[in-house]
């Protein structure tokens, strides 16, 4: 037994350390996986914020600047000649030379000093094209070109009417992520004096933006145009999911892993623009952290589980010593020595252990003894149930001398009465058996009936109509009786009721699948509220009437509470009704009512 008990200990601790090393494993993962994940939403949503502000920066000061009514004066001013060369050239130092103006011109963004943003003014000349008069890098030695009216881009722009545009090109050299702006004249809107740009260098951008999301975190990292669904410039991040996913991301500031778990998606959207900034963050180091964690949580588990055997064979011995000299004298009292007693000097479970079984002793030797006295009373009142049997059958014998007595001396009302109260006595005990068939109730009752009738004269007279298919159903005994007895007593036999010509209705009948029982008796109007009442006592008040208490309850219980007895008034009779389904009843019943004999 020791070594069965050892084995189950080393089985149970093998258990315990794979269930927590598996446990313990699953728990780092996930931590270290939710940090990693955490670090790098927060590192996007930092240079993110950064990027928006700048964004947000150079569109607040492209607004300024378009509503500033000194460089309307001056587009106003020089836009008529601006359709040449040297009218140009005009507006151009008209520009440079304005001191208020250029300190607006020159600024660059506050948020970002490594991020800087170029300036371009165009002025509207009379054929509708979009001479450029200002550019932050200068124009050269070459004169720029005007900006075609019929070209995408200045078609979108005036469409917008006013509205900010976000666009990108690419000049030859470099890209530009470019937002622009029609410049109406504020004393009439119709007019169109010009565009204002601001242009962020692609280059500048992935220098302060995107490489340093590489260093910092490792992350992949792009702008992503979510009007067009393309990447800006030549960084792009792979396996992106849908643009209405993106979105969301972007509004939400969530993530997305890839099917495989491998890789991390985010997403930020920059305000006041339509652009996404994406990156990406390989999961692959969790991995790295996970392989170091098995193998320390390995070691540390292979030096617990070796630890623990020897402190379970150690244990074991001392708890098993009191438990196999238990065991042994188990084995005495299963060989019949029940006159033992143990005793240890252990504490605890173990002493618990050792009382609980010299009080089971105790208790085994006094159910014995009971057992005995309960078998010599059991076989008393077996001699006193055959003397009562005696005692029965000696008053049936009794009542059945009497009879012929009277018949001898022609008293047949005698013989008659005696008669009916011989078979009252005998259905009513039935042999011990709690059920009677309807036939052998109507008897009943019928024996009764005849006892008052003797009693009470022509009181009452009796009608039954009774569906002879129903004879031979079964029934709990003794409910019609009492039901008779109940309106004799209560209906006929009470001041004020007429002294004769009562009539009492017997009825036994079919209704769907019920077997229905009913009397009925003349009655005044307020009969009904009479039995309701005597019917519903108030708690502590004593029942005035046992009898239709008692086959409520006995219906409830043999029928399971599917049978009733129900009072109702029906053209001037008081109606008695028991209603008992009939698969309790037909003789081919399918279920049995819950009988105790």
């Amino acid at each position: 037994m020791r070594r069965k008990m050892l084995l189950s200990y080393i089985t149970i601790l093998l258990a315990f350390c794979a269930v927590t090393f598996v446990f313990v494993l699953r728990t780092v993962y996930s931590m270290v996986q939710t940090n990693l994940i955490e670090t790098s939403s927060q590192t996007m949503q930092r240079w993110s914020t950064e990027l928006s502000n700048a964004m947000a920066f150079a569109r607040s000061h492209m607004l300024n600047l378009a509503s500033n009514q000194h460089l309307q004066e001056l587009l106003i001013t020089y836009g008529v000649d601006a359709d040449s060369p040297e009218g140009a050239e005009q507006a151009g130092e008209a520009l440079l030379g304005d001191e208020a103006l250029t300190s607006l011109l020159g600024a660059n963004s506050v948020t970002l000093g490594t991020l800087p943003f170029l300036m371009e003014i165009t002025v509207r000349t009379p054929d509708g094209s979009y001479l450029p008069v200002y550019d932050t890098l200068g124009f050269g030695e070459e004169s720029p070109a005007p900006y075609d009216p019929r070209s995408e881009w200045v078609q979108t722009l005036e469409s917008l009417q006013g509205r900010i545009l976000w666009d990108t090109y690419y000049d030859g050299n470099y890209e530009y992520i470019r937002v622009s702006k029609v410049i109406y004249d504020n004393r009439d809107f119709s007019t169109i004096l010009g565009t204002i740009s601001v242009e962020f260098n692609y280059e500048h951008l992935t220098q302060s933006i995107l490489n340093n999301l590489r260093n910092e975190s490792g992350m992949q990292a792009a702008l992503y145009d979510g009007e067009n669904g393309e990447f800006v410039g030549y960084y792009s991040v792979r396996d992106l999911p849908d643009a209405e996913t993106i979105r969301q991301m972007g509004l939400t500031g969530s993530y997305t892993l890839l099917p495989d778990g491998s890789v991390c998606l985010f997403a930020r959207r920059l305000s006041t623009t339509n652009y996404y900034l994406v990156g990406s963050k390989s999961l692959e180091e969790v991995h790295d952290i996970y392989l170091k964690s098995s193998r320390i949580l390995f070691l540390s588990a292979g030096v617990a589980l070796v630890v623990g055997m020897l402190l379970t064979f150690l244990v074991t011995g001392s708890v098993m010593r009191p438990v196999v000299q238990l065991s042994d004298t188990m084995k005495n009292v299963k060989n019949g020595d029940l006159d033992i007693t143990v005793h240890t000097r252990e504490k605890g479970e173990v002493g618990e252990l050792y009382d609980s079984f010299n009080y089971m002793i105790q208790m085994i030797n006094q159910l014995i003894e009971e057992n005995y006295v309960t078998r010599l009373n059991q076989k008393q009142s077996e001699l006193n149930a055959l003397q009562s049997q005696i005692n029965t059958h000696f008053l049936y014998n009794t009542l059945d001398s009497i009879n012929w007595l009277a018949k001898d001396y022609h008293v047949e009302q005698i013989s008659k009465l005696v008669t009916s109260l011989s078979t009252l006595l005998r259905t009513s005990l039935n042999n011990g058996q709690p059920e009677l068939t309807v036939e052998q109730e109507l008897t009943h009752m019928r024996s009764y009936l005849n006892i008052q009738k003797v009693r009470f004269g022509g009181l009452f007279q009796v009608h039954e109509e009774v569906d002879e298919r129903l004879l031979q159903d079964t029934v709990i005994k003794m409910l019609l009786q009492p039901l008779v007895e109940n309106a004799i007593l209560h209906a006929f036999n009470i001041s004020g009721a007429p002294a004769e010509g009562n009539l009492l209705l017997v009825r036994v009948y079919l209704q769907q699948q019920d077997l229905v029982m009913e009397v009925a008796n003349n009655a005044p109007k307020d009969a009904l509220a009479r039995v309701q009442e005597r019917l519903h006592q108030e708690t502590g008040v004593p029942p005035k009437s046992y009898g239709i208490q008692s086959i409520r309850t006995r219906l409830d219980i043999a029928y399971a509470h599917e049978a009733a007895l129900e009072y109702a008034m029906d053209g001037g009779f008081l109606v008695a009704r028991i209603r008992i389904p009939r698969r309790y009843t037909a003789p081919d019943r399918i279920e049995l009512p819950q009988l105790k004999e």
